[in-house]
């Protein structure tokens, strides 16, 4: 009963597995030089707001552009001393940290070329 149990689970992963390939090589032969941008964007909460950007820089690092182009955190909820530590944390140029009031500017930035958003930090 047991194997049973484990073949089947080892034939549903191999489907998934085989999903994702035939997925990945139907975009490259039919859409070769077409590159979508996407944009992770999240609101950082009050006491988490470090912890969600190391996560997600680690993902972004992780997986690349796969998972997306720029990370934009949002820091509405923060005080002071965390939004610096959260700013001090951005290593990266595909992070940024911003308000909801700059978010549309910043995202029309990325779409338009100015590819780190932070001309006027």
């Amino acid at each position: 009963m047991i194997k049973a149990i484990f073949l089947t689970l080892a034939i549903i992963f191999a489907v998934l597995g085989l999903c994702d390939v035939i997925y990945a090589v139907k975009s490259a032969l039919l859409f070769p030089d077409t590159k979508t941008r996407s944009y992770l964007v999240f609101n950082l909460k009050k006491g988490y707001g470090l912890q969600q950007l190391r996560y997600f820089s680690q993902k972004k690092r992780w997986y690349g552009s796969e998972f997306c182009d720029k990370i934009v955190a949002l820091n509405d909820d923060l005080d002071f001393v965390e939004n610096s530590s959260c700013e001090n944390y951005i290593a990266p140029d595909d992070v940024v940290v911003c308000d909801t009031n700059r978010l549309r500017e910043l995202l029309n930035d990325f779409e338009h070329g100015d590819i780190n958003g932070r001309k006027d930090l």
